[in-house]
């Protein structure tokens, strides 16, 4: 009988481990709805790593509908969470896990797939982890993602749209083999590691962005078709480096980069696939791509964006929401009625389609650049159904007009806006908040440029646009931009009705006056 405890409680012991294991793992539903109306459910199931971190291991996505003539995408818009609550416990998702083989991948397959959030607590994508989701058009990948594994998203043939951060460094071989719907690309200035086949079958692609001037390894038959899909090789795309100093030293003899140039016109192989097809090198990077930096810009979407998903948790939104007249300038240009603008932050960090706003993204988002969402020509919107209006506050102070009008308005089109006459281009280019400012023409009529999916301004009185008016430099963006007050004395210190701080109550905040600017009093 002894023997036999002993026994059994060897097997048990040797049996415990792998109880463990099964108990680290578990699944989550989240409720989504239909194009339809109908609600339905995806699932996301998660191990627990030894640090206490979580790693997404599979997925389950709800297919599309047979209607016996055609499928019917549901769609399902994927958000994988930063952090998750399982037995009473928080923990944070920093992975999705690497697949065992191509179609083991954790979301490999499921073709009810349109969409992902990928967390900014995220730092590696595994193996095959979207591969053949030929339903996926974007992802948009959180800022600490510094690997993704092989075949990640080979053969999402529908992808139009991927923001890559500036913290990658590295993607294995096949990464966006075959994602033949992709036409734009930015290659963030850390990503200096790229495997075989990068590109093999994008056919589609026309623009590809190489940020920086690190030298870049690139493995083998990076441009080339691939056959067994019927799909051609990258041909007829432009390739923009940061100057021409840069293209020759990294990319003009550089293994297979060279291969991308139109005037190289050598094989990269014998099987008489691999040839240059009107590919090209440019210096110069377009307006549409912008540069992450920590100053305010204008942005204007065709389409809904969750800001902190994209910019960052910390970064800011902000819309116009009133404006006042101020007097007229009497230094630079002179007789002109001035006016300064009100911003309101946006609490949600919502950024709602065909509204025109400011952006400030999170000074912690080491990510490079982003991809403007993708729109047809057909869908552009005339600019006037992409504006916010707001009247002068202090309109009896004017003299100039009965009613003024200051208007926010986006541009869709593909060329951009020139600026008339009387219209506005806002510029933070030093980072300074301080130096924000607002420029018309050049002097002699030479017009200034706005990129598409920006903004500009207007100024209206008595229902008809104006010339001789500025918009003030200075503005703000609501109290909840005010610095912090360290180490100054409430005896110099007003409110914001002007009666002077003698006393602050311990423990509070307070917006308090010093010197005609704003701080937080704690």
């Amino acid at each position: 009988m002894e023997r036999v405890k002993k026994f059994v409680l060897l097997a048990i012991t040797a049996l415990l481990p792998f109880c463990l294991v099964k108990a680290q793992q578990f699944t989550v539903d989240y409720p989504f709805t239909a194009s339809d109306g109908t609600a339905y459910t995806y699932s996301l199931t998660y191990r627990v790593e030894a640090d206490q971190t979580l790693a997404v291991v599979a997925s389950n996505i709800p297919s599309p509908i047979w209607t016996g003539s055609e499928y019917l995408s549901l769609p399902c818009n994927v958000v994988i969470p930063s952090e998750v609550e399982y037995a009473g416990q928080f923990y944070t998702v920093t992975a999705i896990a690497d697949g065992s083989s191509a179609s083991s991948g954790v979301f490999a397959y499921q073709l009810g797939l349109t969409s992902v959030v990928v967390p900014n607590t995220v730092t590696k994508i595994g193996m095959a982890a979207f591969w053949s989701c030929e339903n996926m058009e974007e992802i948009v990948l959180g800022n600490s993602v510094a690997e993704i594994g092989d075949m990640a998203f080979q053969y999402c043939h529908k992808l139009r749209s991927i923001s890559l951060p500036n913290s990658l460094q590295r993607v294995g071989s096949h990464f966006l083999c075959c994602c033949c719907g992709l036409e734009t690309l930015v290659i963030p200035e850390n990503l200096t590691q790229i495997g075989e086949y990068f590109l093999h079958g994008c056919e589609s692609l026309k623009a590809v962005y190489l940020l920086g001037d690190k030298p870049r390894e690139l493995g083998s038959y990076p441009f080339m078709s691939q056959d067994q899909q019927g799909k051609q090789q990258v041909h007829d795309c432009t390739f923009y480096v940061d100057s021409q100093d840069v293209y020759e030293q990294l990319y003009k003899n550089g293994e297979n980069w060279k291969y991308a140039d139109e005037g190289n016109s050598d094989y990269l192989s014998d099987d008489g696939h691999y040839q240059n097809g009107g590919n090209r090198y440019e210096w110069a990077l377009p307006d549409d791509i912008r540069p992450y930096e920590g100053h305010w810009v204008t942005v204007c979407f065709p389409e809904d964006v969750d800001a902190a998903a994209v910019f960052g948790d910390e970064c800011l939104l902000a819309q116009l929401s009133g404006a006042r007249y101020v007097g007229i300038d009497n230094e630079v240009n002179i007789g002109n009625y001035h006016y300064q603008l009100q911003f309101n932050l946006v609490a949600d960090k919502q950024l709602k389609a065909n509204t025109p706003y400011l952006l400030k993204v999170d000074p912690k988002n080491v990510g490079s650049a982003f991809i403007v969402p993708h729109i047809d020509g057909e869908e552009l919107i005339d600019d006037d159904e992409l504006s916010v209006a707001v009247d002068i506050s202090n309109q009896a102070d004017d003299p100039s007009a009965s009613l003024t009008t200051i208007r926010m308005l986006g541009t869709f089109q593909p060329d951009g806006h020139n600026l008339l006459p009387g219209e506005f281009l806002f510029s933070n280019t030093t980072g300074d908040d301080t130096q924000m400012k607002f420029f018309g023409q050049r002097e002699g009529g030479v017009q200034r440029h706005v990129a598409r999916y920006r903004c500009y301004w207007q100024i209206w009185k008595d229902h008809e646009r104006v010339t001789n008016c500025k918009i003030g430099v200075n503005f703000t963006t609501g109290v909840e931009a005010v610095a912090p007050c360290n180490g100054c004395s409430p005896r110099q210190a007003y409110d914001l009705m002007g009666r002077r701080v003698v006393a602050p109550r311990p423990g509070t905040q307070q917006i308090i006056l010093i010197d005609g600017r704003k701080y937080l009093l704690w």
